[in-house]
């Protein structure tokens, strides 16, 4: 599965990406969305089984979502920044 970690975090969150998709992706994106829905950052194409990360610094304190997608699925983690 996917893991967002710290949580809460200050600076950066880490997202370990699943070792395998169920539909055999290679690949999966990611984003990273305020409270509002609106794409701060985005990392397409990130390879399955390796961590990515989202520098944090400059955003205010407050829940954003990480979301993980591939073929027709979607993964949300909520953070905490602080």
């Amino acid at each position: 599965g996917v893991k967002v970690y710290p949580n809460p975090a200050s600076s950066v969150v880490n997202v370990d990406l699943p070792a395998s998709t169920t539909a055999g992706n290679l690949y999966v994106n990611i984003t990273l969305e305020n409270v509002y829905g609106t794409v701060l950052q985005t990392m397409q194409h990130h390879a399955v089984g390796t961590t990515v990360s989202f520098n944090l610094t400059g955003l205010l304190q407050g829940t954003y979502a990480v979301k993980v997608t591939w073929t027709n699925v979607l993964k949300t983690s909520t953070i905490i920044k602080m």
